[in-house]
């Protein structure tokens, strides 16, 4: 376990976009970092893995907590685009999967963020703050929207 007033935060999303941006901000300012992704993230605790899997999620989580004794934030930022692709044009894999990614990753990564999400932290610290940043606009109007802001507005 490392130094216990430092705070920690658990990424997804954090190899790229607006997840590595968490990340890097955080640990510039001192946080100790894990980050969830499909691909490596600059991250102390890099795990390679998908948001979908609800076990991996938790194991993250879970490894994370008993290497730092706390989880103080959750930044859900993991997200699926196939960008350049109109609204109208995307298949039903494609926006499951995309749904998949955006709110059932979001789902998975807060419920298995809390102490009760693993009967295996019920001593770790927890502040209980979430971030979702899948996007980057507030509001959406449907013409002209682009699929990863509509499935943000869903969350």
């Amino acid at each position: 376990m490392s130094n216990p007033s430092v705070p920690v935060a658990v990424i997804t999303g954090a190899a790229s976009g607006i997840g590595a941006a968490c990340a890097a901000l955080l640990r510039r300012q001192g946080w100790r970092t894990a980050g969830l992704d499909l691909r490596p993230s600059d991250t102390d605790v890099p795990v390679i893995g998908d948001v979908t899997e609800r076990a991996l999620v938790k194991e993250a989580v879970d490894v994370t907590a008993e290497r730092f004794g706390r989880i103080d934030l959750l930044v859900s930022a993991a997200g699926f685009y196939e960008e350049g692709v109109d609204v109208a044009e995307i298949t039903i894999e494609q926006w499951d999967r995309m749904l998949a990614v955006v709110l059932g990753g979001t789902v998975n990564a807060a419920s298995c963020g809390t102490r009760s999400g693993s009967p295996r932290r019920r001593s770790v610290s927890y502040a209980g703050f979430v971030v979702v940043g899948c996007c980057t606009s507030g509001r959406v109007s449907v013409r002209g929207a682009s699929r990863s802001e509509r499935t943000c507005s869903a969350i």
